[in-house]
């Protein structure tokens, strides 16, 4: 069974987005949080210093994952396309960020 998936995008060597999509069925299981964990710690080892993360603003279960693991809001606000709603839909999207040593 497939749950999700996870990764990094670097936008430089020293700053990337983090992101995950899960299957509605493994919401609320802690998979988000473990996925999101797993990709600060990779990061963190790659010598990133600046992680970054974007949200849906109505999901607010990924909300509390992104403060749970430290990340904080910022005010910058982005239109993207989310790839688990409608595809080629831009949405608002609320940006959060986490500094690493």
């Amino acid at each position: 069974m497939l749950l999700g998936g996870t990764g990094l995008a670097f936008e430089t060597a020293h700053e990337a987005v983090a992101g995950y999509v899960l299957a509605m069925d493994a919401w609320g299981k802690g998979y988000a949080t473990e996925a999101l964990t797993a990709m600060i710690e990779v990061a963190a080892r790659l010598g990133v210093t600046r992680l970054s993360a974007l949200c849906h603003p109505d999901h607010r279960l990924s909300q509390r994952v992104l403060e749970k693991c430290g990340f904080v809001r910022d005010e910058t606000s982005r239109r993207i396309e989310f790839p688990n709603l409608s595809p080629g839909v831009q949405s608002e999207a609320l940006s959060y960020a986490l500094l690493l040593d």
